[in-house]
């Protein structure tokens, strides 16, 4: 890899800052497009090389649960729980949520959500000063 010969190289660095944050969106696009394979080698392959990239690993756990691999899913969802600025200033929970309405729009459904949009609803709902899950669903 280019880097590991010039870590100082700025353009470099850039450059696959900029590839690596596209194939995540990538990997969330072939979600939405119900690719769900496709969408997991993808994630993979981000993470392989940035896996400091929290944002990927949500785009690993969708694609595991439409894959059939609820456990695996789930284990993600709950691993990242607390962690800010995971998209911009956004949290963990409101990056899946979010992403959750979002696949809902696009006809994608499936239980896991149902129980993960539970736990972290009940979270929020304890933190002071946060709106109560049914408010912030608006």
């Amino acid at each position: 890899m280019l880097i590991a010969k010039d870590g100082n190289n700025r353009q470099w660095r850039e450059d696959l800052d900029n590839t690596i944050d596209l194939i995540g969106s990538l990997a969330y696009a072939m979600i939405l497009e119900g690719d769900f394979s496709q969408a997991l080698e993808a994630a993979d392959e981000a993470i392989s090389v940035a896996p400091d990239r929290i944002f990927i690993y949500g785009n690993r756990a969708h694609a595991l649960m439409f894959l059939g691999r609820p456990d695996e899913a789930r284990a993600i969802y709950l691993q990242y729980r607390g962690k800010t600025n995971v998209v911009g200033e956004k949290s963990w929970e409101t990056t899946v949520l979010d992403d959750f309405a979002e696949m809902r729009k696009a006809g994608l459904s499936e239980l896991l959500m149902d129980e993960i949009e539970s736990v972290f609803g009940k979270e929020e709902a304890a933190e002071p000063g946060t709106a109560q899950p049914e408010q912030a669903a608006q």
